[in-house]
């Protein structure tokens, strides 16, 4: 029906795409992903579908995934394929907040990220943007955790105020790129599979080649930044939203010692730890971005 919505019905971000791309192909509109989060019906999205791309790319380095809010904004930092998009579940459980997601340099077809400096850098030049003053919000999933961790302690070093600072499933990493040395093939072979269980097998559309072929560049840059790298100290508090499960579904043991043991180094505050049932990989799966979401709104 007309005022069915999208994702009440278990529709997703990445199964958005490819409505984005049935749109296209039959009624020759362009129309961003962003769009659907913000007209997730039929009858909400007809009459923007002349925004076509003037609502922005769904590449582009901020997305705004949810514009109102009295409070300040959540900031979401993405994970290591740079993408942003899950996170827009958050917004439906966070009334009074904006969301916004911090995508990676290299997705539209651009330069990539020289340094993980200059990529907390230049992620703090786009958040003050929009939000010229603290207290910022901060969440990152996997990758994005050890990047929205680093953009607290640049933050509290510039005499800026951190209100929150929430990582998915992320640890710090150990100054070695050992574990994330990946060739080409090896990162486009993990992207592909992870496309087509997200996708259901379907990837000969165009947009959804080009996803790919993108994720797969900034992926692998964005390992090649960990070679070396070490997360400076953050003086202040940090969530952590612990995984309990392994990929294979089997329960892990000691979860919490394990996260605040691997943090406690890089932290002078109070460590959190969150356990989520459910696997490392599955935090961007609709239900667990809702779970954590109702997490989140009680917590801020």
């Amino acid at each position: 029906g007309i005022d069915d919505d999208f994702f009440e019905l278990g529709g997703h971000s990445l199964l958005a795409t490819r409505l984005t791309s049935r749109i296209r192909a039959v009624v020759g509109v362009d129309v961003p992903v962003r769009l659907i989060f913000d007209a997730p019906t039929v009858a909400q999205l007809a009459p923007r579908l002349d925004e076509g791309a003037a609502g922005g790319t769904d590449f582009d380095p901020v997305l705004i995934l949810k514009a109102a809010g009295t409070r300040q904004p959540l900031w979401c930092l993405h994970p290591g394929g740079g993408l942003g998009w899950f996170y827009q579940q958050l917004g439906r459980h966070l009334p009074d907040r904006a969301v916004y997601a911090i995508q990676s340099r290299g997705l539209d077809g651009g330069p990539t990220a020289g340094s993980m400096a200059e990529m907390v850098a230049d992620y703090i030049d786009r958040m003050r943007t929009l939000q010229s003053e603290g207290p910022y919000h901060l969440l990152g999933w996997s990758y994005g955790g050890v990047v929205a961790q680093a953009m607290a302690a640049e933050l509290s070093r510039r005499g800026m105020e951190v209100g929150f600072v929430g990582v998915l499933d992320s640890q710090p990493p150990r100054g070695s790129a050992a574990d994330f040395d990946v060739t080409d093939e090896e990162a486009m072979a993990g992207v592909r599979a992870w496309a087509v269980e997200r996708f259901d097998g379907q990837l000969d559309a165009p947009v959804i080649q080009q996803l790919v072929e993108r994720l797969t560049t900034v992926l692998i840059n964005n390992c090649k930044l960990w070679d070396g790298y070490t997360s400076p100290f953050y003086a202040g508090d940090l969530t952590v939203f612990g995984a309990t499960l392994d990929q294979a579904g089997n329960r892990t043991i000691d979860v919490k010692t394990e996260l605040e043991q691997a943090w406690r180094s890089y932290i002078g505050g109070r460590i959190d730890v969150i356990e989520v049932d459910c696997a490392h990989g599955d935090f961007d799966r609709p239900e667990m971005m809702s779970l954590v979401g109702r997490m989140l709104n009680d917590l801020l």
